[in-house]
């Protein structure tokens, strides 16, 4: 007999928890490994140094005209650089 779990995927999004079913929607944050969603907002990428990050392991930064996604390792390069000049 085939049970309703049979077939389906066992890969969620660690921030919306949307099933997948390939590891190819999905990225890995740098920071802390857990797979997220590559569409969706889930997972962003910094802009200092271009790794993926999940919205947990990342910061938007409003410190500029525009707003800024970095990994926090960069935020606080940013805020050190700005407090020194």
């Amino acid at each position: 007999t085939e049970t309703c779990d049979e077939g389906m995927s066992s890969l969620f999004c660690r921030i919306c928890v949307k099933p997948h079913l390939s590891e190819r929607s999905l990225a890995a944050c740098t920071f802390c490994e857990h797979l997220s969603c590559r569409s969706d907002g889930c997972i962003r990428q910094c802009e200092m140094c271009e790794r993926p990050y999940c919205v947990f392991c990342s910061t938007t930064n409003y410190d500029a005209t525009n707003e800024r996604i970095f990994c926090f390792e960069c935020d606080n390069q940013v805020k050190n650089a700005m407090n020194v000049g």
